[in-house]
């Protein structure tokens, strides 16, 4: 996966284990504990770490150019049926909630949809829409 600096992908989690290595430029990583306690740190080129299954996580490239990172999961259905988790989150959190969270304006997520999304790997590239 390759983030730019400054993008991120946002806080999800899977039904299995996540191992990251970096293998190129830097990155953010953040964790929400069983605890309810986050915790974020800076990785850089050669880093290896792991997210356990259930473990909300996100990840965010940092300058100068970003991050590529390769993904390895502990079995197949890494997804599982609540994939969409993070969709759900947004399309059943108040749009001030969100708004005093992400720095963006409430309206932005006034038409947020609550339909259930689709997210898969096919061929090599990452697909969305729904489904």
């Amino acid at each position: 996966m390759r983030l730019t600096a400054g993008s991120y992908r946002e806080m999800h989690w899977h039904t299995a284990d996540e191992w990251r290595i970096v293998l190129y430029g830097n990155a953010r990583v953040t964790v929400m504990n069983p605890d309810g306690t986050m915790f974020s740190d800076d990785v850089n080129e050669g880093d290896l770490w792991i997210f356990p299954a259930g473990f909300p996580h996100s990840i965010q490239g940092l300058g100068p150019d970003g991050t590529e990172f390769l993904l390895v999961f502990n079995h197949g259905n890494f997804l599982g049926r609540r994939h969409d988790a993070s969709f759900e989150w947004v399309a059943h959190t108040p749009p001030d909630v969100l708004a005093e969270n992400t720095g963006l304006e409430a309206s932005i997520f006034d038409n947020t949809a609550p339909e259930r999304p689709s997210i898969s790997f096919r061929q090599g590239a990452w697909f969305s829409g729904a489904g």
